[in-house]
Formats: structure tokens, C-alpha cells, sequence
């Protein structure tokens, strides 16, 4: 609700001040930040009790923050299982 709030007031503030408008942006920056912490905490399973409703608003979030929730859940997943392990890693590949 903030984020379209904040969205809609900096589309007004325009043909006020365009600092003002830089400086709505910034802080809706921030909530957009935020959006994406729940999408990612419900891509690790540990927002609902439900893996479907975690889904679903991952998939919402994911509209807002441009970013394709069950692409990005598959590939973070990945991420996770070989974080640290430098038999994986892009650096050792090229060696």
C-alpha cells in the first residue's frame, strides 16, 4: 500500500519540483527494497505456513519488483546448494 502511494504521489510531484520527486523515488527505492526482502524470504519457505500462499505472493511481489519469482526461486536455490564450495564456482571453471 505504501509503495503505490508513494509511486502515485511522486507521478504528481513532477509538475511540482522534480527534487521532490528524486527525493519520493528514493524512499519508495527503499519499500521497493523491502517488497523484494518477501519475496525472497517466501522463495526460502519462511514467510507463511503454506508453501502455496508463499508462492502466490512471491509471484505478486515479483510483478512489482520486475523479477520472475519462480525463475528466481530455481536459481537462488541453486545459488544456496553451491555457495562455498570452490569446485563449482565460476572462478575454478576458468582455471
Amino acid at each position: 500500500m505504501t509503495f503505490a502511494l508513494l509511486w502515485a504521489l511522486a507521478w504528481t510531484s513532477m509538475s511540482i519540483s522534480y527534487w521532490l520527486t528524486l527525493g519520493i523515488a528514493i524512499l519508495n527505492g527503499l519499500f521497493l527494497m523491502r517488497i523484494f526482502c518477501i519475496q525472497h524470504d517466501c522463495g526460502h519457505a519462511s514467510f507463511f505456513h503454506s508453501r502455496r500462499v508463499q508462492d502466490w505472493v512471491g509471484r505478486c511481489l515479483g510483478v512489482l519488483t520486475l523479477t520472475p519469482y519462480d525463475v528466481w526461486r530455481r536459481t537462488h536455490s541453486i545459488h544456496h546448494a553451491q555457495h562455498g564450495n570452490p569446485s563449482t564456482s565460476a572462478a575454478s571453471a576458468t582455471c
